[in-house]
């Protein structure tokens, strides 16, 4: 009878341990699970948005130089200097001027897409309205028209114009 008694508490012992390990098993799994849901969480907002197909440029970043020449009436417009430089000099921005002479500097690292890259980008660093309909303040009416010009080549991109890597960019307002 002893000798079942003993039986009997190593048995429910031993179902005891198993009962416990399976717990322990349980808390690990669902700690797992949990971890890995924030993990996936974690994954879809830190990593960089998905460009569409053809919409990217580089996906090692770029440098470009691109001449920007802007003429009112005939009279070209000083495209001026430290334009999106925070310091002047210092820490450019993504599109910028060092000098006044009518060149953007467009530098972004990691992957760029097309919309990275867009002339109206330059334009709202600079402050300054360009559209198929305007140009620093000056707004196309009956008798003026604005000329948009990619590599001496009309173009009607405008605004939406995604600068290349030594282009040269001409718009006329007369």
């Amino acid at each position: 009878m002893e000798n079942n008694t003993h039986r009997d508490l190593s048995q429910k012992e031993e179902d005891e341990s198993q009962s416990s390990a399976k717990k322990s098993s349980k808390v690990v799994l669902v700690w797992l699970i949990v971890l890995g849901v924030l993990g996936v969480l974690a994954w879809t907002f830190v990593r960089p948005p998905k460009a569409r197909e053809g919409e990217i440029l580089a996906d090692n970043g770029v440098h470009w130089h691109i001449e920007l020449s802007i003429f009112i009436d005939g009279a070209q417009v000083e495209v001026p200097a430290n334009i999106g430089l925070k310091t002047p000099g210092i820490h450019p921005g993504q599109m910028h001027t060092h000098e006044p002479d009518n060149l953007i500097h467009a530098e972004k690292p990691g992957v760029v897409t097309s919309d990275d890259m867009r002339l109206k980008e330059f334009f709202r660093i600079w402050n300054r309205d360009f559209s198929s309909d305007t140009i620093l303040g000056n707004k196309v009416n009956e008798e003026k028209s604005i000329t948009f010009l990619v590599d001496g080549e009309e173009s009607q991109d405008f605004e939406e114009y995604v600068l290349q890597d030594g282009a040269r960019v001409e718009i006329r307002f007369e």
